[in-house]
């Protein structure tokens, strides 16, 4: 099913506010396109992402539910008054009683629903902040300083390439930290692959964030300058 339109409520924004930057407007799109298109986000998404997204999607599962059932039905058009042949001398009263509501069955797509209308379909507000809370991904002091786009920057300027910072790279870059490397490591780690592998077509190629920042972070950090042994691929 595709709408033209949603109800986005303010608990759904509440709840993304809670959320890592690098990962608020993501969590937007997703809720966006569920909304529109029914399209659900895959595993590949953040976690933290599909954590918010499964919060949301009851109101919005509920929401739809009541925009199909309103499209379903409403009763017929009547007319305004009886088709019934009447006398000319019935009193007032008997004319309102004869008389037919004007009812129009054109359900408005954009449907105002209240959330407050069932409390079983409605996640309470408290609730998502509560969870949000509970996903939000912890960050050391120290993690919080690390400049990800200069360490990049820093990749990026010693091989003529143009990585970005993703959420993949952050994700690498976060993982050496919590086991206890600093910046400058990654500025050496860097260093000493651009000098055992720039200048070899095999091996240039692997000069990218994935290779260098993984799990053999520590044995590039230590390594002393040598050329390439053939065969010694970095996976």
């Amino acid at each position: 099913m595709v709408r033209d339109s949603f109800v986005f409520y303010k608990s759904f924004a509440d709840a993304i506010s809670e959320l890592p930057k690098e990962y608020q407007l993501r969590a937007y799109e997703v809720i966006i396109s569920y909304a529109l298109t029914g399209e659900q986000p895959d595993e590949s998404e953040p976690w933290a992402v599909r954590a918010i997204f499964q919060v949301c999607k009851a109101n919005i599962d509920a929401n739809n539910k009541r925009f199909v059932d309103g499209r379903k039905g409403g009763r017929p058009k009547k007319p305004l008054v009886s088709d019934e042949k009447t006398s000319g001398f019935e009193t007032e009263n008997q004319w309102f009683q004869n008389s037919k509501p004007n009812v129009n069955d054109n359900v408005n797509e954009n449907v105002n629903v209240n959330d407050t209308d069932n409390e079983n379909e409605t996640v309470n507000v408290t609730d998502i902040k509560t969870l949000s809370d509970s996903v939000r991904p912890q960050s050391s002091p120290e993690q919080e300083k690390i400049n990800y786009q200069y360490i990049i920057d820093n990749l990026n300027g010693k091989t003529g390439k143009h990585y970005r910072v993703t959420d993949k790279t952050r994700s690498l870059i976060r993982a050496r930290i919590r086991e206890g490397f600093s910046e400058a490591d990654f500025l050496k780690v860097i260093d000493n692959k651009v000098r055992s592998w720039a200048n070899d077509p095999k091996m240039s190629q692997y000069l990218r964030p994935e290779t260098l920042f993984g799990t053999k972070f520590e044995g590039y950090l230590n390594e002393t300058h040598q050329a390439y042994v053939s065969g010694d691929l970095p996976f």
